[in-house]
């Protein structure tokens, strides 16, 4: 029989609680937990912010093609884009572009209005590959390349293609 009943009842009860260290180690992980999810958040937030701004360039590229489609005679008549050399237009050089592009310039540099941060546009148009011939209402390939800054170090840049006419 036992003769100490209470003491094996003690000790059983020392073993039941934690220890100070066995609590400082589990918050030491909770907090690192923690420490982790916040940078996947961080990450996560940082790409939401540059598809909203490849979706903007969609809708900055379908505004040029209607003023394009609204007034061809922007790259078929015009001697700074029918030349075949790109062009590059920034909120600095907005008023040497064609009076029917500048809104659309505007629109692409001002970051108020969801213009791209640092937006560049540049527009180049493409000889006829059958006849050889300058841009015309009838044949015309035009590629638009939108650049702008997605970080202080970073560039980012789309590129569309047009063709005008059949």
């Amino acid at each position: 029989m036992n003769r100490h009943p209470f003491k094996s009842r003690r000790a059983r009860r020392g073993q039941r609680g934690f220890t100070l260290i066995t609590v400082l180690i589990a918050i030491f992980l909770f907090g690192f937990g923690l420490l982790a999810i916040l940078r996947s958040l961080g990450n996560v937030t940082g790409g939401a912010t540059q598809n909203q701004i490849v979706a903007t360039t969609a809708t900055i590229s379908n505004g040029f093609w209607g003023v394009v489609q609204a007034n061809p005679s922007i790259v078929t008549s015009s001697a700074l884009l029918s030349g075949g050399t790109a062009v590059t237009f920034t909120s600095a050089n907005i008023t040497s572009a064609p009076a029917a592009l500048q809104p659309w310039l505007y629109s692409l540099t001002d970051t108020s209005s969801n213009g791209l941060p640092s937006g560049t546009a540049k527009i180049e148009t493409w000889k006829d590959p059958v006849t050889g011939a300058a841009c015309s209402a009838s044949a015309c390939a035009i590629t638009l390349t939108l650049t702008w800054a997605s970080s202080k170090t970073t560039t980012r840049t789309q590129v569309f293609y047009y063709q005008l006419g059949l």
